[in-house]
């Protein structure tokens, strides 16, 4: 005689509830490494994009100041040397004339204005100054700029404030930026040292 037996398929509830919490914690689990995925790529961005500014920055500012010359009134080729600003004369745009050029923080954002030379004799306005950002979330907004005299050998203190522009030989820059100081990757340094060649005490 065939006996025939019921065979129950299926989950019963205590499996179907395991089940799902496994599954949960899987789908948290990828979640959150999407997350922080995410945001590394977005901090690297950012680093990135730091540096970049930075980059720049240090290359335009050591190509002016290193050409800086006697502006188109006669005036002394450094007009004005703070921690935080510094106005120069350089032929920005090679036209044969010199702009005022002027590094200065507003906030803790660095901007760059540039001023044509206009009128007989030549004066500059800075009603008619075009400017332009340079750097973001600076960090040193009270500490950028460094003057140095003649006899700086490497190891000299700086020339102290208020700098006698006279005496400035040579200007070191030294920006931190950090977007965001509460999270990595951390803030982005870098610093120039620049020689005016039209400054030499040894021509």
């Amino acid at each position: 005689m065939l006996i025939f037996r019921k065979i129950n398929s299926g989950f019963v509830l205590t499996e179907l509830l395991v089940s799902i919490a496994i599954l949960a914690f899987i789908m948290i689990g990828v979640g959150s490494l999407t997350g922080n995925i995410f945001r590394l790529q977005s901090y690297n961005s950012e680093a990135i994009q730091e540096a970049d500014e930075l980059r720049r920055f240090m290359k335009n500012f050591v190509a002016e100041l290193r050409s800086a010359e006697t502006s188109d009134n006669g005036g002394y080729p450094i007009a004005s040397a703070t921690a935080s600003a510094i106005t120069f004369y350089d032929d920005y745009d090679n036209d044969g004339k010199r702009e005022q050029i002027r590094y200065y923080v507003s906030g803790t954002t660095l901007k760059k204005g540039i001023t044509e030379s206009s009128g007989v004799p030549p004066t500059y306005s800075l009603a008619n100054e075009k400017t332009e950002e340079v750097l973001h979330y600076l960090t040193n907004t009270t500490s950028l700029f460094s003057y140095y005299p003649a006899t700086y050998a490497g190891t000299s203190s700086p020339l102290s404030f208020p700098v006698d522009i006279l005496l400035v030989r040579m200007v070191r820059a030294s920006t931190t930026v950090d977007q965001d100081p509460k999270r990595d990757p951390g803030p982005v340094s870098d610093s120039t040292q620049v020689s005016i060649r039209n400054l030499k005490d040894n021509l």
